[in-house]
């Protein structure tokens, strides 16, 4: 078996969920998922993410990993094993709030948890991303963060406040693109043209559009705007 493949079978076996349970949650076939457990075949990132969070397992990780000093804090417990119940139904309901550290080591190469800077680059809190052959949008996950949008000066394209802008850092501005930097002491989120060797040309929208050219050796801490991502 392949090291997923063993998880994804202890998991789905000690919460009393059968194959064909497991294959209709995350929507795959009953033979994919014996052949996933059986180490036959190796599941995609977003197959894998897929399966995982069918078991409940990605949205406990979040949760452990936003709160990784409570298991410390706590007393030495015995063991959890969960008391399961024949259910009337054939729907099992799998425990949250529990995750191994060896869950935290398979998710490890299928889920990234990114850090979310405001415009005062204080930290306010984490995203969860899926990995793509282990990269976050051809980056390094390493170096990849979210800018939450502090104002509505970018809502012309359908950029707004409170929205989360995937960042990629990079050396120098990319004409014609939406960028995200550090200008006078402040992080902002701007559309960028070059307009010379050594200046570049900012706009935003407040109660019309708006423009401002700069020295690119004003800016600092650039980085490529790839993704936005709004709450509903």
């Amino acid at each position: 078996m392949s090291r997923l493949g063993d998880l994804i079978k202890s998991q789905r076996t000690k919460y009393n969920m059968t194959p064909k349970q497991l294959a209709r949650k995350c929507g795959v076939s009953e033979a994919f998922v014996l052949e996933v457990e059986s180490g036959r075949k190796i599941p995609n990132d977003i197959i894998a993410t897929r399966m995982l969070k069918a078991m409940g397992a990605v949205d406990t990780v979040m949760n452990d990993l936003n709160a990784e000093t409570a298991v410390a804090s706590m007393p030495a417990a015995p063991t959890y094993t969960p008391q399961i119940k024949k259910p009337k139904v054939q729907e099992p309901k799998v425990p949250q709030g529990e995750v191994s550290d060896t869950w935290k080591d398979a998710l490890s190469g299928v889920i990234k948890r990114v850090p979310i800077y405001d415009s005062a680059h204080n930290l306010v809190g984490h995203n969860m991303i899926a990995l793509e052959d282990g990269k976050v949008m051809g980056a390094n996950p390493q170096n990849v963060f979210y800018f939450k949008v502090p104002d509505g000066t970018m809502r012309d394209i359908r950029i707004c406040a409170g929205d989360l802008v995937l960042c990629i850092p990079q050396k120098g501005i990319t004409h014609n693109s939406v960028m995200v930097f550090k200008l006078a002491g402040q992080y902002m989120v701007r559309r960028v043209k070059k307009v010379d060797g050594n200046k570049a040309e900012l706009s935003w929208f407040e109660s019309s559009a708006m423009t401002q050219t700069v020295n690119i050796s004003d800016l600092s801490d650039i980085a490529r705007a790839v993704k936005v991502e709004f709450a509903l």
